[in-house]
C-alpha cells in the first residue's frame, strides 16, 4: 500500500501515546480482517482484497467478510475493524465504539486509498500498543547502550549476534522464522549497495558462501522529508534456497546513520500478518532519544 510515510508515522506516535481501552469488551476477529456491511453495489470489498504489497506470493491486504445489514449487529459489532457503505460520506472513522481496539470507517467507496490508508495506520497503532506494552527490554537497552537509539523489538526474539555495528535479534516458531537487525550505515545514499555489504559479513548460512542479500529488482524505496529512507522488498540467501519478504527503515542519529531491519522466512504458510507485525517495529524508533 503507498501511503505518506512520514505522516504515518506522526500519527501512529500521536494515537499509542493516548491509546487505553477504557474498560470496553475487547474486539474479535483477526489482525487484517475487515467486515464490510452494506456494500451492495460491491464497491469496498474488491478494493481491500488487492495485494498486499512486498511479498514473494501474491495475499490480499485484507480477509474481507461480508454482511448484508446497514450496521454491524451481534457480534459483529465487536469486529476489530469495520467499513461501512455510507452514501455521500467519502470517508469518517471512529474508534473503540463497541469494542477495543475497533475502528469502523463509514465511506461511500470514493476514496479507496484513503480507506486503505486509514485500516493500515489503525493495525500498526494496534500492534505498536502491544510492543510498547510487552518487548524484549533487554535487547532494547542493548541497541540504546550501543547506538543510543530507542527501538521497541518484539518479546518472543533473543539477539542471535552481537557485534558492534550490527545486532540481529531473531524468533522462531514451528512454521516461522523473524528477525530483526540492527546496524550502523556510512550514510543514506546507496542503501541497498551497503546493506548487502553488512548482511554479507554478519548474517550467513551453513557455510561462508551462504549469506543474505536483497532482491534488488524487488525493492520500493521511500526517502522521507527529513532525509530518511523506508525500504520494503524481498531478500533471498546466496547459496540457499532461502527467501522471504523484508522491511527497512534508515534514519540519521547524533551523526551517524542508523538501520533497522526485518525480514520473516515462512516457506509453508502466509507471510502478510507476519510483516504487518514486524513493519510495526520500525515505527517505534525514536531516533530523537
Amino acid at each position: 500500500m503507498n501511503i505518506k510515510v512520514a505522516a504515518c508515522v506522526a500519527w501512529v506516535c500521536a494515537l499509542v501515546a493516548c491509546n487505553g481501552g477504557g474498560g470496553m469488551p475487547a474486539s474479535s476477529s483477526k489482525p487484517c480482517e475487515v467486515v464490510v456491511a452494506a456494500d451492495s453495489l460491491n464497491l469496498i470489498g474488491p478494493m481491500l482484497e488487492r495485494p498486499y504489497g512486498g511479498l514473494p506470493q501474491a495475499e490480499p491486504a485484507h480477509d474481507v467478510v461480508r454482511i448484508g445489514t446497514a450496521e454491524p449487529t451481534g457480534l459483529y459489532r465487536y469486529a476489530r475493524a469495520m467499513v461501512v457503505y455510507r452514501r455521500g460520506e467519502v470517508l469518517r472513522a471512529v474508534r473503540d465504539r463497541y469494542a477495543h481496539p475497533q475502528i469502523i470507517v463509514y465511506t461511500d467507496g470514493t476514496a479507496p486509498r484513503q480507506v486503505e490508508a486509514t485500516l493500515e495506520r489503525f493495525e500498526t497503532v494496534c500492534h505498536v500498543t502491544e510492543l510498547k506494552a510487552r518487548h524484549n527490554k533487554a535487547a532494547a537497552s542493548l541497541v540504546a547502550k550501543r547506538w543510543g537509539l530507542r527501538v521497541w523489538l518484539p518479546a518472543d526474539m533473543s539477539v542471535r549476534v552481537d557485534r558492534p555495528r550490527f545486532v540481529w535479534m531473531a524468533g522462531e516458531t514451528a512454521r516461522a522464522t523473524t528477525g530483526v537487525c540492527v546496524f550502523s550505515l556510512t550514510d543514506t545514499r546507496r542503501v541497498a549497495e551497503q546493506t548487502d555489504s553488512v548482511l554479507r559479513i554478519n548474517l550467513k548460512g551453513e557455510t561462508d558462501s551462504m549469506y543474505m542479500q536483497l532482491v534488488r529488482p524487488t525493492l520500493r524505496t521511500t526517502t522521507m522529508s527529513h532525509g530518511g529512507v523506508w525500504i520494503q522488498g524481498l531478500w533471498a540467501m546466496q547459496g540457499d534456497a532461502m527467501g522471504g519478504p523484508m522491511a527497512m527503515r534508515v534514519v540519521r542519529h547524533r551523526d551517524q546513520t542508523m538501520a533497522v531491519l526485518v525480514f520473516a522466512y515462512a516457506p509453508a504458510m502466509a507471510k502478510r500478518n507476519l510483516m504487518v507485525a514486524l513493519k510495526s517495529v520500525l515505527y517505534t524508533i525514536d531516533s530523537n532519544t
